[in-house]
């Protein structure tokens, strides 16, 4: 009589999804306390707490061997948190009037007889508590990097899980006209579907950009030709909740987001033709193409029967005032070159600058300019961090590209690269990565894209994103 073989393959089971049940702690996290940026939304403190203890509980093994491959990454993370606490290092009170930008409140210091030893941070407890933000997203990395080869499909089930939920209460929010018991945030964007976010636009492009890593996971090649009974048409109701979660957002963002998402998504699924694939799975190929296109479809009738292609076209006083904001924001630049006025300052220090002919009831609590606002707080070291970073990520999508089309790595590669993609671009006229939740999954989106640049085995060989 054969032995039961039910031990080993639960074991087998159970051996790579022991690492992902941190990262499942910290996603719980994130859906339900990430959703906001503002200091004062307590959920904050409930998020940056889990992202300790999942910190400590990755590393507290002590096992640094999946640490190995990544000591650039992980020392460009050092940098970040580096540069936050110089900008806290008490200075000579002459020494901080000298620093540039700073004269008008060393003035100020001494008109009030108060020239103490000051940081460089023209607001040190709101540097500190940038210093502090920065946890979900380290947490995510870290974790991301321990996540074994049979973990990655489960995790972004999971994350398309959790836009799938965000994109139906959103639903529920519209249904019930927008009451405030249905909002997370106390402070959210008024009359709109928000679902698991505090702004809207936020929502939508979160929603954006797991389309993409959507298309990769229904990807033949990302599934070893194996895609399941059910995955496809699941993959499908998905993929028009999501889109739909898009559209009621009333986002113009979101729409431009969106369209760019279905794009990666149609691309994705269409590439890497294959003529040895069965002919079941090229009709399953096609018949997932058919639902991106559908989703692209609704996109566009439910844009233009919620009237977003008028919204497109009209003039909006928010979007101009970010365009005329941009004198004032340079101004701001070239006054706290090359050291910058400190994290978490621009609130403050923006005021200085703007003009009377743009003040309004409108309030601008971010430079909604990702690579501004970090030039304004932190000079010409946080610029050379953020090119670091930008080198970074087009070499590992190089990477990503220069793999054969049949290799088993490249759809979630590309997927991936999307969804940063699309996240980065939002960050040119918005804050997303600011809100832990987009920040984690942009930090876990990075390192599957690194790990799949990394990854060129021979042609048919089982993905490293392979589900157990």
């Amino acid at each position: 009589m054969a032995p039961d073989s039910r031990p080993a393959r639960n074991a087998l089971f159970l051996r790579p999804s022991l690492p992902l049940i941190p990262m499942a702690f910290l996603l719980v996290a994130l859906a339900l306390a990430g959703g906001a940026s503002r200091i004062e939304a307590p959920q904050q403190i409930v998020v940056r707490l889990i992202a300790t203890f999942v910190l400590t509980g990755v590393l507290l093994p002590l096992d640094f061997a999946a640490l190995s491959g990544a000591r650039r990454l992980l020392w460009w993370v050092a940098g970040c948190y580096a540069l936050l606490m110089v900008q806290l290092v008490p200075l000579h009170p002459s020494l901080w009037a000298g620093l540039p930008g700073h004269g008008s409140y060393a003035r100020i210091a001494v008109a009030t007889d108060t020239p103490v030893w000051r940081p460089l941070s023209l607001t040190p407890d709101l540097t500190v508590d940038t210093l502090l933000a920065l946890l979900p997203a380290t947490a995510a990395l870290f974790a991301a990097l321990f996540v074994p080869a049979r973990g990655w499909n489960r995790l972004f089930g999971w994350i398309i899980l959790i836009a799938v939920a965000s994109a139906v209460f959103s639903l529920i929010q519209l249904a019930t006209g927008y009451p405030a018991s249905l909002t997370l945030y106390r402070v959210s964007t008024e009359n709109s579907a928000t679902g698991l976010f505090a702004n809207r636009n936020h929502q939508a492009v979160f929603l954006s950009s797991v389309l993409p890593i959507l298309a990769a996971l229904a990807h033949p090649r990302n599934r070893g030709d194996r895609p399941g009974r059910f995955f496809l048409p699941i993959a499908a109701i998905s993929a028009c909740l999501i889109v739909t979660g898009v559209i009621v957002t009333g986002s113009r963002m979101g729409l431009i987001a969106g369209a760019l998402g279905l794009v990666a998504a149609i691309l994705i699924l269409a590439g890497g033709r294959d003529a040895r694939l069965p002919g079941s799975t090229r009709r399953r190929r096609a018949l997932a193409g058919a639902a991106a296109a559908g989703a692209g479809l609704l996109l566009a009738v439910g844009g233009w029967q919620a009237g977003l292609f008028d919204r497109l076209a009209s003039t909006d006083v928010l979007a101009e005032s970010r365009v005329r904001m941009l004198q004032p924001l340079w101004e701001a630049v070239k006054a706290f070159m090359p050291l910058g006025s400190g994290f978490g300052s621009f609130d403050s220090i923006f005021r200085r600058f703007e003009p009377l002919e743009l003040l309004s009831p409108i309030y601008m609590n971010q430079a909604h300019n990702e690579p501004m606002q970090i030039a304004i707080e932190g000079g010409v070291p946080a610029l050379l961090l953020l090119a670091l970073l930008g080198w970074w990520w087009v070499s590992a999508l190089l990477g990503v590209l220069r793999l054969p089309s049949a290799s088993p790595s490249r759809p979630l590669g590309l997927g991936c690269a999307a969804a940063t993609a699309i996240l980065m671009l939002a960050s040119l006229v918005d804050y997303p990565l600011r809100t832990p939740l987009l920040g984690g999954i942009f930090a876990i989106a990075c390192i599957a894209m690194w790990r799949a640049s990394r990854n060129s085995g021979p042609e048919g060989s089982t993905s490293p994103f392979d589900l157990v």
